[in-house]
Formats: C-alpha cells, sequence, structure tokens
C-alpha cells in the first residue's frame, strides 16, 4: 500500500499561495510607497494583457492535459500519470511560468512596479519551494521515465 509521501509531493504550501502572497504584498507595498516608473512605459497596457491572457491560456491548456491524463492538478491530491503532453512538450512548469507570467501582466496593466520587483522573490520561492520538492518527488515516483523527460524538456522554456 503506497503512503502518502509516495502519492504525492509534501509541500509547505499550495502552488497559489505564493502567487497571492506576491500579488498582496506588491499592491500593499504600491499603496504605501507609490512607484511610478511604469507609468509612462509605452505599450504597458497591451504588453501587461498580453502576459495575462498568455498566463491564463497556459494554465487552462495544462489543466486540460492534466485532465486527459486522468491525474489531479492540485499537489496534495494523488499523481497517477506523468504529464508529458500539452503545454509539458515545451516546459516541465507551465503553471508556474503562467504565475510568474501573471504577475509580469499585472504588474504592467496596474502600473505597479512592485509587481516586478517582487518577480524574481516569487520565481525564487516557485523554484526551491514548490519545483524541488515535486520534482523529487517525480523522480521517486516514475524514475526513468521522468529522467528522461527533464533530459529533453527544460524546467522554464
Amino acid at each position: 500500500m503506497p503512503t502518502e509521501a509516495d502519492t504525492h509531493p509534501r509541500l509547505l504550501l499550495p502552488p497559489p499561495v505564493y502567487l497571492g502572497a506576491a500579488l498582496v504584498l506588491a499592491a500593499g507595498l504600491n499603496l504605501v510607497w507609490r512607484l511610478t516608473f511604469l507609468d509612462d512605459l509605452p505599450f504597458r497596457l497591451p504588453i501587461g494583457v498580453t502576459c495575462c491572457a498568455t498566463a491564463l491560456l497556459l494554465a487552462l491548456w495544462a489543466l486540460f492535459s492534466f485532465r486527459a491524463a486522468h491525474t489531479h492538478v492540485e499537489p496534495h491530491k494523488p499523481t497517477t500519470a506523468l504529464v508529458v503532453v500539452g503545454p509539458y512538450r515545451l516546459s516541465r512548469n507551465p503553471i508556474y511560468l503562467g504565475f510568474l507570467l501573471l504577475g509580469l501582466g499585472l504588474a504592467l496593466v496596474f502600473s505597479n512596479p512592485w509587481g516586478l520587483l517582487l518577480l524574481p522573490l516569487l520565481w525564487a520561492a516557485l523554484r526551491w519551494l514548490v519545483i524541488a520538492v515535486e520534482e523529487a518527488f517525480l523522480t521517486r515516483r516514475f524514475g526513468a521515465p521522468y529522467l528522461a523527460y527533464t533530459a529533453q524538456v527544460r524546467r522554464w522554456i
């Protein structure tokens, strides 16, 4: 009988919490100390909207890929299949790439430089607190097929 550690990664927090914390912190910092260096950026709004739309499409594509593989996208639920199709052919972490794109897009749309300044912190949290744990779990769970996948597909893009 598989143990809980064998069925899903044991993450400190659900991944959307890191995105949410970064967005809330950026909004709070912007209220306290307004920075204006994005205000006059040409094409700020269309680039921001494009980033947000791309993030949404990436997340939906990943979700449909998980559903087609009959496994859960939520990391606290059992992982029953290795998903290597859809956006996972291009990136091992398209949802987290989408989180970063969404953070970038919202920073541009709302002209909030704090959102840009916090992106490296969000990246680091995702990389070390989420992805590292998930990769160790997937290596234990799927072994050679997962390692072969990691050799063929980049972590981000």
